[in-house]
């Protein structure tokens, strides 16, 4: 995209020093526009660093996820491993919840399309005792 006229001759303006109020009011715009430029890119950036804190916190849950599953297989008894069954469960609502955060957080942020989040966060389906 090319850029006003105004701009340019703004700038060869300044080089030589000319001073004008009509001059000033370009500059102001002209200023303002880097100050905008600069604005959104410190947003964009916020924004990716919070999306990168909400996968975090999927990955964590499905670490924890992973973690119970074996606490589960590594169960000695009946009575243990009912327990970590009902841990591994719990463990999996928090897991589908930081999974759908993430979906709707991404959403907010203009992501529409989410065809791969059950490949890239596969939750395991409950286990029953």
């Amino acid at each position: 995209m090319r850029e006003p006229p105004w701009k340019s001759l703004v700038r060869h303006l300044e080089d030589r020093g000319y001073e004008s109020p009509y001059l000033d009011r370009l500059r102001a715009r002209l200023d303002a526009g880097g100050i905008r430029q600069s604005l959104e890119t410190e947003i964009v950036r916020e924004v990716a660093q919070a999306l990168g804190r909400s996968e975090d916190k999927v990955n964590h849950a499905l670490l924890e996820l992973e973690l119970a599953a074996r606490a589960v297989d590594e169960a000695a008894d009946a009575d243990t491993r009912a327990a970590r069954i009902a841990h591994f469960n719990q463990v999996r609502e928090d897991a589908l919840r930081a999974r759908q955060y993430l979906r709707i957080h991404r959403e907010a942020v203009g992501f529409r399309r989410h065809h791969d989040f059950e490949r890239l966060y596969p939750i395991p389906p409950r286990m029953l005792v």
